[in-house]
């Protein structure tokens, strides 16, 4: 399945109190270097209500007239991630998923995402 890139402004109606919620989490270092900063555990073992309505939302606003009938399997965190790495990239694939959700609660200028084309599509078979 192929998906494109979609920009949703405004995902939380109330975006203030997710932060506020998110800041109130434990957080920690990937030990292996995985991903870069500080993520909680799995949101789905914190709060199974947030992260299934969440995982909703986002199928509805790719899938609006399927989604109430889809099943999905996620996984899903809050991460931070100091100005540190501001431009020095963090290139990678989230494998084995169909598509990924980002969602920004940061409110200043040096945050985001670079989207990027593979060389090969399917390196590991060679086609």
């Amino acid at each position: 399945m192929l998906i494109p890139t979609f920009v949703f402004d405004d995902f939380f109606k109330n975006p203030y109190d997710v932060k506020k919620y998110a800041n109130s989490l434990n957080y920690k270092k990937a030990e292996t270097g995985r991903w870069p900063g500080e993520r909680t555990d799995s949101l789905h073992t914190i709060d199974h209500i947030f992260f299934e309505k969440t995982g909703e939302k986002i199928l509805s606003l790719m899938f609006p007239n399927d989604w109430d009938n889809m099943k999905f399997s996620a996984e899903g965190y809050f991460q931070k991630i100091s100005n540190n790495y501001k431009n020095k990239g963090w290139i990678h694939r989230d494998i084995p998923f169909s598509f990924t959700a980002i969602i920004y609660l940061s409110h200043h200028e040096f945050c985001g995402t670079s989207i990027f084309k593979p060389k090969t599509i399917f390196p590991e078979t060679k086609i």
